[in-house]
């Protein structure tokens, strides 16, 4: 049985069946108001949700019983007081390595960890209080993070997302950050944007390749405007990834096989045009050994 958690404007909708018979909604939580995300910690069957009250702003809730019954707001979901930023949403909730940690990544910019299972939160100070924050700019959902990557058997090692500031990384907790938008070259920019370290990068998502070079788990595959691109764990230069727009569509990632020192590449950000043949809904494999942007 396949579980599916649906946020919507309207609640939260818990949908149990599988993909080849349909699914029916087994329950529906948090009626009337907008969830932004909803997860399953598979390490304890935990459920968690944000909602973002127009009253009460963004929360986190959770709930070890069924979904319909009884849930419990989290503690420490709040920016430090006497600042001029407000908490806008909650954008995502990641697992940790570490037994019983969670981060969640909101707007403005803002990295929540929990070490507890989610039923307390902690703002992380690190990014928060990065220097480079005053040059941050947002994107056209505000300033979110939106995406959280740990590392295979490295509670110490994280990257996230920030629209439109970028990718940034850690080794060491959380505790320091530094960039990691080496090679996150979008056509768009000027060349003394990209000389200069404090212009941003809309990264719209990462995500790890495991899925796609299982032999790779250092890897992460980014979506930008105009880009899709694969990072090693060190964040120091990312190589552009397979892929295809279709013209006036959307980035439709598509993983070929890699030789450990060669890219097979077809840039979505090369060309408003097609590279081998692409119809609606439909992707057929298209393997080129090329540079970027050919």
């Amino acid at each position: 049985m396949t579980e599916l958690l649906v946020g919507t404007k309207k609640g939260l909708f818990v949908l149990e069946g599988e993909p080849d018979s349909g699914f029916e909604i087994k329950t529906r939580a948090f009626a009337g108001q907008p969830i932004d995300f909803a997860t399953r910690d598979p390490r304890n069957g935990r459920l968690l949700a944000t909602v973002t009250s127009p009253f009460f702003g963004p929360k986190i809730f959770f709930t070890d019983e069924d979904p319909d019954g009884e849930w419990e707001q989290a503690d420490g979901i709040a920016l430090p007081e006497g600042g001029d930023q407000a908490l806008e949403r909650i954008w995502v909730i990641a697992r940790g390595e570490a037994d019983g940690t969670l981060y969640a990544g909101g707007d403005p910019g803002v990295l929540f960890e929990s070490h507890d299972g989610g039923a307390n939160w902690e703002i992380n100070a690190g990014l928060w209080e990065q220097p480079s924050r005053e040059h941050w700019q947002p994107g056209g959902g505000g300033l979110c993070l939106h995406s959280i990557c740990t590392w295979p058997g490295d509670p110490d090692k994280l990257a996230v997302a920030v629209s439109a500031a970028g990718m940034w990384l850690t080794e060491d907790g959380g505790r320091t950050w530094r960039r990691g938008n080496e090679g996150l070259n979008p056509r768009y920019l000027p060349e003394e944007a990209l000389r200069d370290e404090n212009a941003g990068r809309c990264v719209h998502h990462v995500g790890h390749a495991r899925a796609f070079a299982p032999e790779q788990d250092y890897v992460f595959r980014s979506e930008r405007e105009f880009g899709v691109g694969d990072g090693a764990a060190r964040g120091q230069q990312e190589e552009p990834a397979s892929g295809l727009r279709p013209p006036g569509g959307e980035i439709l990632p598509r993983p070929v096989p890699r030789e450990a020192d060669q890219s097979q590449i077809v840039h979505p950000g090369a060309a408003q045009r097609p590279i081998g043949k692409v119809e609606p809904r439909r992707l057929y494999d298209v393997r080129l050994d090329v540079e970027a942007g050919t």
